[in-house]
């Protein structure tokens, strides 16, 4: 789970977003392409701010997502870039998925 997270609310409702394993499988699953971030430099902020809904508001409508991206301002108000913030848990994430934490021991025989 990233230990980053942005949090507002919007029309009187509270929202915390960040990404864990489990919600970047699931984007991956509806279609999102993670590779493809470096050549659609103009909609992977967005698609990545809908997808950080997925944690801990699921039943969030993607256009209400959307409505809410276009509203936000760029910088919060530490002077962080939504985009470099939203990267960051995303990078956090795919930490999580990539450094096992189990306890079961294995070997390479060849």
């Amino acid at each position: 789970m990233s230990a980053t997270k942005i949090e507002f609310e919007y029309k009187g409702k509270q929202y915390t977003l960040q990404f864990t394993a489990d919600s970047l499988k699931k984007m991956e699953s509806q279609g999102v392409d993670f590779t493809s971030f470096g050549t659609k430099i103009l909609t992977a902020g967005e698609t990545l701010f809908v997808g950080s809904f997925i944690a801990n508001h699921p039943e969030t409508p993607k256009s209400l997502a959307k409505e809410i991206y276009q509203q936000i301002k760029g910088e919060a108000d530490g002077g962080e870039a939504l985009d470099d913030v939203l990267f960051e848990m995303f990078n956090e994430a795919v930490s999580e998925i990539t450094q096992r934490r189990g306890n079961l021991g294995w070997k390479v025989t060849k």
